[in-house]
């Protein structure tokens, strides 16, 4: 090869090397700045080669001229755009906003352009052109152009340097790299003057700055991909998969390899004997090219350095393949380009594309210049040259075809993956319990199909046993059910999923030979045959495998490709079972007891409903049973409510074991259950199932190694006869409970009709109370209290009445429960503890004899937390002095479970006022209790009272009680005294004071105030047969 075709070849191989490494570093995305001007900044260089080039070789004087043109515009660019990327790559870019920056950026090359590139056209400077070994060199005079040009040279040496050593001192992390493109800038300033001083010195030396200036592009190209100063643009789909770029990379490489071997036998044959080492050593190069390409394709992980160099080998095989052959084979040779061409359209990225076409054009254009009318000989070499070319073209347009056709059908695939995913997802999200097993079989059935396998298998597992809780199969035409040996095995499944290599990712078999021998179960495959590729997925809830889903093939090669569509479906059904199981669990939890699982109110309602229409069509009977367990209270204050929960839990099992058919128990709140019996034949045989439970229910139940006896009390209501309603049936069979309950309890009552009257009597009752205080309906009367020592009245007690019209005065035996059970005592409590303060305080203020004012308490009132202020409000608003206020608890309030009791009635104590026990004897009452209690007077109750005359047991009970008051130091009054008998045991007894019809009746305030005013002794009064209405009870 001549030396102006071997420089040439040289400045074109590097202007595209310089191409191929400004397309691999924006890697086609042109949106940042930095990426736009390095491109620029390749393409100058690409011009200032090709321009260098032409004018060494070029054969006459026109073509020469072009080439100092296109050099000058390529050196003056170049030296422009790459101080742009200096300023940007440096992190200056803020340099550009200012107005002195931007006129020396722009007024140097203004000028340059002008001198060395406008001007020459009109007037031709003095430059002569001295031809050497290497082809066309130019010397000339010193000029003013040329001492601008080496002036402005210098400065851009200067800026660069600073800028690169402010870099280098930015940061350690960027002082490396800062020190490589400092290093390149360096070697190429020096090989630059090659073009400045050498002229001038009138040398005869190539100029060489073109090629020099290629490596500070090649470093700052991999500073800006290795700093990450620009993005890839997303590839949307690699037309390559790993596999196909390896094949095309041993494809180009056995092109290479077989190209210079061929080469070198036909320059043996052909070729004259001065020639033949420049074809030998030619051929050389293309084999160890070839060699290189095909050890590089081996590491598929490096995909994108691969294509780089690729791209510049193409850079440096088209002009020297064109140069090396223009002579001899130029008509022919010049082809070899389009394979390079078609494989470059195989990949996402166009740097070998562009690169091959850029360089391909340029060698041509070059060809063109040193020799503009060759001719050639077409011989036998190049007939063979042709066919080789014809052939290699064609097996790389077949590969290329093979590859797009694959990827169309790829394409194709994912699509219809995408629909068919679409279409199940939507099937799913619409799946209920009634129907996810629909949408399962249908899942398979064409999951199945599309991916062309000959089974399809799931299997859903219980939490508890890890079996199949349901499994499903789907067979393709021919193929042999396995099913049940895949329910035996699911186990030695789950293990497989379960193993460290795996860690519940799909296990691909492709080959039953390396199946674990857990998974030996896989053998039972479609046809006994063996399925040769298999895929098992796992269904997971929070990173526990839940179910399994299997696909098996004969020879399905589609099966194992389709892992990652299989794995979405396996994620599909997954999202469907734990939305299905949240949903369970949503509505267990609201139409279920959460302590005991049993159907709650809700839901028996609900189910309640649909019986008594089923019976209402029918014409048969339905039969709810309400039980309330007996005592239950007691046993959870006494063992603490975690053995309540559990002794619950033992109770719905005892019920739930006695229940079949469509028979309903439910815990309807606390300690109450329902039962719904269908399809009772007759009365007396619901009567006997509910003595069945109830006597189960008497067994002792063993709680925390302790029996417990539980006992419970049962109301029966029947469809139709008790109602026609869930709500009525409910309530009369409440009703019928509570009866029971009164009636000793641990025992069952049916509802009658007595009951519902009453029942209807007491709503009727309540509606009218709830009136009664807003009508002035209520009114205190007073009975008086007398101290049997003095026989004067030292108290009164509020004692409450209804006139009610139509039926008379009402006493409180009568309403006051009913007021207890709708809430009303609360407000009518207030009003009798107001009014019976106002009433004392005026008394107080008519300057009659003192006297104590007792009210009754209830129990709702005293379990307020707010009732002692509430007193102390009363008495600074009536003004009546705390002592003489007393305030009456009955003994059963007294041992109620109220929370802080004792320090309720202190609090109260603390007020000043005085506080008794009512109805004391009736109740549970012990000594070691009362005497903690701030009371001051105890109430014998009437019933003793009464007996004193006839029953030595009450006699006894009056003694002890009065006895133990004494000895506690507080008082006893004895309420119900109606004869002369009972007061003078008592009197002998030392009773305080009594209360009762011997002295007084309760009477209106305007008789009190007469009897105070007379301030003497009391006298018996004649008693009346009429029964004492005492307190507020």
């Amino acid at each position: 090869m001549q030396g102006p075709i071997l420089l040439g070849t040289v400045f074109l191989a590097a202007g595209g090397a310089a191409l191929a490494c400004a397309l691999f570093t924006v890697q086609g995305n042109y949106k940042p700045k930095i990426n736009r001007e390095f491109l620029a900044e390749a393409g100058s260089l690409v011009i200032w080669n090709f321009g260098r080039a032409l004018f060494g070789a070029g054969a006459d004087v026109g073509v020469r001229s072009i080439g100092a043109h296109f050099s000058a515009v390529g050196y003056t660019l170049s030296f422009f755009f790459l101080l742009r990327c200096l300023l940007l790559l440096t992190g200056r870019q803020d340099l550009f906003h200012k107005s002195y920056i931007r006129v020396l950026l722009y007024l140097p090359f203004l000028v340059l352009l002008c001198g060395f590139v406008a001007l020459p056209l009109f007037h031709p400077s003095g430059i002569t052109w001295f031809y050497s070994r290497w082809g066309w060199i130019e010397i000339s005079k010193p000029g003013l152009w040329d001492f601008f040009f080496c002036g402005y040279y210098g400065v851009f040496l200067a800026v660069s340097g600073r800028l690169l050593l402010r870099w280098v001192r930015s940061s350690s992390v960027m002082r490396r790299r800062a020190g490589w493109l400092m290093g390149s800038f360096i070697f190429a300033a020096v090989g630059g003057m090659t073009d400045i001083l050498l002229p001038l010195l009138q040398v005869p030396c190539p100029r060489m700055a073109a090629v020099c200036w290629v490596l500070p592009v090649l470093v700052t190209g991999h500073s800006v991909r290795r700093f990450h100063l620009t993005q890839d643009l997303e590839d949307g789909g690699m037309i390559l998969t790993d596999k196909a770029r390896h094949v095309i990379y041993r494809l180009f490489a056995c092109y290479l390899i077989s190209g210079g071997l061929v080469n070198a036998l036909l320059q043996k044959i052909f070729c004259i004997e001065k020639e033949i080492a420049l074809a030998y050593l030619f051929s050389a190069v293309l084999v160890l090219i070839g060699m290189i390409l095909l050890f590089l394709g081996g590491f598929r992980k490096t995909r994108i350095p691969q294509e780089f160099l690729l791209a510049v080998m193409a850079a440096l095989l088209i002009p020297v393949i064109l140069l090396c052959f223009y002579a001899d084979g130029g008509i022919t040779v010049w082809a070899f380009v389009f394979p390079l061409i078609v494989i470059g359209l195989l990949f996402n990225k166009r740097v070998l594309l562009v690169t091959a076409v850029v360089c391909a054009s340029q060698a041509q254009l070059f060809l063109w210049g040193i020799c503009p009318h060759a001719g050639a000989t077409v011989n036998m070499t190049d007939y063979i040259t042709r066919v080789i070319l014809i052939v290699a073209t064609s097996s790389v347009c077949l590969s290329a075809n093979g590859i797009y056709l694959n990827r169309l059908r790829e394409n194709a695939m994912h699509s219809a993956g995408q629909l068919l995913v679409s279409e199940i997802s939507r099937s799913f999200l619409a799946a209920n319990e009634e129907t996810i097993e629909e949408k399962i079989r249908d899942m398979l059935r064409k999951t199945g199909a599309f991916i062309q396998c000959d089974q399809a298998y799931i299997a859903l597992l219980n939490k508890a046993d890890r079996q199949a809780r349901f499994s499903c199969e789907w067979l393709a035409e021919g193929a042999a059910p396995a099913r049940k040996q895949l329910d035996e095995n699911i186990q030695k499944l789950c293990r497989v999923m379960q193993t460290p290599s795996n860690n519940g990712h799909p296990v691909i078999f492709l080959d039953l030979e390396d199946i674990l021998p857990e998974a030996e179960c896989l053998r039972y495959s479609p046809g006994g045959t063996g399925a040769h590729r298999l895929v098992c997925l796992p269904i997971q809830k929070k990173e526990e495998t839940v179910g399994l889903l299997l696909f098996a093939g004969v020879n399905s090669a589609q099966l194992w490709k389709s892992f990652v569509f299989l794995s979405i479906i396996s994620n599909i059904v997954a999202d469907t079972a734990n939305r299905l199981d949240g949903m369970r669990k949503i509505r267990m939890m609201a139409y279920h007891d959460q302590l005991t699982g049993l159907p709650n109110r809700v839901l028996f309602k609900k189910q309640l409903k649909q019986a008594i229409a089923d019976a209402r069509r029918e014409e048969t009977i339905l039969g709810i049973v309400f039980i309330d367990l007996d005592s239950f209270k007691v046993i959870n204050d006494t063992l603490g409510h975690e053995a309540g929960d559990r002794l619950l839990k033992a109770v719905a099992g005892i019920f739930l074991g006695q229940v079949w058919g469509g028979d309903i128990v439910c815990r309807f709140g606390g300690d109450e259950f329902v039962f719904l019996f269908e399809q009772v034949p007759h009365i007396d045989v619901l009567l006997r199932r509910l003595e069945t439970i109830l006597d189960a229910l008497r067994r002792p139940v063993r709680v925390d190694d302790q029996e417990i006896c539980i006992m419970g009390s049962a109301g029966v209501a029947v469809f139709p006869r008790d109602g026609d309603t869930a709500g009525t049936l409910i309530k009369n069979a409440d009703m019928a409970m509570y009866h029971a309950k009164g009636m000793g309890k641990n025992r069952y009552a049916l509802c009658s009709s007595e009951m519902k009257d009453e029942m209807a009597r007491q709503g009727e009752m309540i509606n009218l109370l709830y009136r009664a205080q807003e009508k002035e309906q209520l009114f205190l009367c007073y009975q008086p209290q007398v101290d049997l020592k003095t026989r004067r009245v030292v108290g009164v007690e509020a004692l409450m009445r209804w006139d009610l019209p139509g039926q008379g005065i009402i006493t409180p035996g009568a309403f006051i429960p009913l007021a207890e059970q709708t809430g009303l005592i609360q407000p009518i409590g207030e009003w009798a503890l107001l009014t019976a303060c106002r009433q004392a305080a005026r008394w107080r203020e008519m300057e009659l004899p003192p006297l104590r004012m007792a009210v009754n308490i209830s129990v709702q009132q005293l379990a307020s937390p707010h009732f002692s202020q509430r007193v102390a409000d009363i008495l600074q608003k009536t003004g009546l002095p705390p002592r003489y206020l007393e305030l009456e608890v009955t003994e059963s309030v007294a041992y109620r479970d109220i929370a802080d009791f004792p320090m309720r009635l202190n609090q109260l104590k603390k007020l000043g006022v005085s506080i008794s026990i009512d109805d004391f004897g009736t109740g549970y009452s012990s000594f070691g209790r009362i005497k903690l209690l701030p009371v001051d007077r105890i109430k014998l109750d009437i019933q003793f009272v009464r007996g004193i005359e006839i029953s030595a047991y009450d006699r006894a009970v009056a003694d002890a009680v009065i006895e133990m008051a004494k000895g506690l130091k507080m008082k006893v009054i004895a309420e119900g005294m109606e004869t002369t008998a009972q007061l003078e045991f008592l009197s002998r007894r030392m009773c305080d004071e009594v209360q009762g019809y011997y002295y007084f009746k309760p009477m209106p305030a305007a008789k009190i105030e007469k009897l105070l005013r007379e301030n003497c002794p009391v006298r018996p009064a004649m008693p009346e047969p009429l029964n004492n209405g005492v307190g507020m009870e």
